[in-house]
């Protein structure tokens, strides 16, 4: 079996801070997000999210609340692996990052063994 996934560039920014470029490790779901960051997080802090949804029309957005609940320094590197968990998706919402993480190959090995 061969899948096509379309290669995006991810990007994460934070306020008016100068975007990050994700490397391949960075995840995407229903679930959460797990990316890098020169920024470190404190974990249990709340982190407001803003995920462009090209596949849902021009300037579609999925606009979620999640929690850090981890934020470790990357081995020989300035950056932070941060996990978060989202806690505030509705229906419609986590349809959409579905379907956006499995097209964009971002979507983390525990949703893909159950979706």
């Amino acid at each position: 079996m061969t899948s096509m996934i379309q290669e995006r560039e991810v990007v994460v920014q934070f306020n008016a801070g100068d975007p990050h470029r994700q490397p391949e490790g960075f995840r995407c779901c229903p679930l959460g997000a797990q990316f890098f960051s020169d920024v470190e997080l404190t974990p249990y802090n709340t982190v407001s999210f803003r995920l462009d949804d090209p596949a849902s029309g021009p300037g579609a957005v999925i606009e979620c609340q999640g929690v850090v609940v981890n934020c470790v320094p990357v081995a020989d590197s300035a950056e932070y692996k941060i996990f978060v968990y989202f806690v505030d998706l509705n229906a419609e919402h986590q349809a959409r990052l579905s379907a956006l993480a499995k097209t964009s190959g971002l979507i983390c090995p525990y949703c893909e063994n159950f979706s």
